[in-house]
């Protein structure tokens, strides 16, 4: 991303070995890992260049590994001129096809006729007519009140052909969810985990700005941070160290190296935060000595804010 400042920026992982900072003969070793980029989206004092915040690294989750793309459809009808001309159209009359009433009145004394020569006696093509004016009448929905309606679907036990068709709409979003249950064998640790739901918190929550008054809007919110997710994965070769990475190192990470991309993430805007200190679901939950909870549960769902067309699912999104 061009014009990404990240001088300032904060790094934080959990757990401590994850990615390579310990041997990698080490049993609680995890070298796959999930990245989070958290950017703020500057202002007119920057020209709304984009600063890196805070990265955060932790083990890869099963739910962001799933995709599922959607597509937007709605459905479309023609007029109930339009239906009356076809209408007219497939009985022959085609003249008469623009006036909805005209129609209409003509259907309605043919069924009218058809009726008389029922009750003359004549039971046979006579009646059958008037059953296929009624269905023909019934068709032309718009034009007759609801009851009437009703009334020729249960005699001639047909229903009129809406002509409706698809739209499409586009692709919709592609959204997605993560959780980490986090239990920390240090103190260290401890802290990194309260570090990471802190970041998280401050990602989905506004900015304020000193303009204006009164305490429930500060005068102008500025709109929380993007988050840029990235999933890695080891390939060959080595425990390579991983302390610190930057935005433009993990982006240019492209599969010749140590770690690969296996999910491909647009930026992304984080919809739900839920963090929960009894995080093991224990009736009585439990705190070190120190204060700090003895497990977290995290959980996040997060949403694309940029629709995928076919040449992003070529580029593996």
């Amino acid at each position: 991303m061009s014009g990404l400042n990240t001088g300032s920026s904060i790094f934080v992982k959990w757990p401590k070995y994850l990615a390579g900072s310990t041997p990698k003969s080490d049993e609680k070793y995890e070298k796959n890992f999930m990245m989070f980029y958290f950017l703020d989206q500057g202002d007119l004092s920057n020209n709304f260049a984009p600063t890196l915040k805070y990265s955060v690294a932790l083990p890869v989750p099963k739910d962001p590994l799933k995709s599922t793309y959607s597509a937007g459809y709605g459905t479309g009808d023609v007029s109930t001129a339009t239906r009356i001309a076809l209408e007219a159209a497939a009985a022959g009359n085609v003249s008469g096809a623009g006036n909805v009433k005209g129609s209409v009145s003509a259907l309605v004394s043919s069924v009218k006729n058809a009726m008389g020569g029922v009750k003359q006696g004549d039971t046979g093509d006579t009646a059958k007519n008037a059953l296929n004016t009624l269905a023909k009448t019934g068709n032309l929905a718009g034009a007759l009140p609801a009851g009437v309606q009703g009334v020729l679907q249960r005699i001639t036990k047909t229903v009129k052909n809406p002509y409706t068709f698809m739209i499409y709409n586009g692709p919709e979003f592609r959204s997605f969810s993560a959780s980490w249950l986090m239990i920390p064998d240090n103190e260290e640790e401890a802290k990194s985990i309260q570090d990471i739901c802190r970041i998280f918190k401050l990602g989905i929550h506004p900015g304020t700005t000193e303009i204006g008054g009164g305490e429930a809007f500060k005068g102008i919110w500025k709109i929380p941070y993007i988050v840029i997710p990235e999933i890695f994965v080891y390939t060959h070769g080595g425990a390579e160290a991983f302390t610190q990475p930057t935005h433009q190192s993990i982006k240019s990470v492209d599969g010749s190296g140590s770690y690969k991309p296996v999910q491909r993430f647009k930026t992304c805007v984080l919809k739900s935060v839920d963090v929960d200190f009894g995080g093991t679901g224990a009736m009585m939950p439990t705190f070190f000595n120190d204060g700090q909870p003895s497990a977290t549960s995290l959980s996040i769902s997060f949403q694309e804010t940029v629709k995928l067309t076919q040449n992003d699912v070529l580029k593996g999104y």
